[in-house]
């Protein structure tokens, strides 16, 4: 997956894995996943790493199309820091045939860092997913 991240104002990209199961019961959508990410260093934020357990619930609105809600906890590893992390979103999945499918989701995230900011982070990802 591909991740635009924007902390403090500064953009970051990353690129990172999905793993995860789905269980849709018509119209109803259940899901958790675990999602790793790696964070390229630039000028203003610093390389590092996260992973997140997430679940998800939503709706399948056509045999190939659904809209979910998530939300779970992780952790962050940085050069100098390492701390936890929330997060809660949205996102899409359309499925492209019966073992691939496209999907985004904007995730709000926020930071175990002792201020009183309900998030400190955005992150937008775009992936392609292949079904097992």
């Amino acid at each position: 997956q591909l991740v635009g991240y924007t902390y403090e104002g500064d953009s970051q990209i990353a690129i990172g894995g999905v793993i995860g199961y789905n269980f849709a019961a018509d119209p109803l959508l259940l899901g958790i996943e675990l999602q790793g990410n790696y964070y390229v260093e630039n000028d203003n934020l610093v390389g590092a790493a996260d992973i997140l357990a997430l679940g998800k619930i939503g709706f399948v609105a056509t045999d190939s199309f659904a809209l979910y809600a998530t939300g779970g906890v992780g952790y962050v590893w940085e050069d100098s820091d390492d701390y936890g992390q929330y997060a809660l979103g949205v996102g899409a999945e359309f499925l492209v045939t019966d073992d691939m499918s496209v999907r985004g989701d904007i995730l709000g995230i926020g930071f175990d860092d002792g201020d009183d900011d309900a998030f400190d982070a955005a992150r937008a990802t775009v992936g392609v997913l292949w079904h097992f």
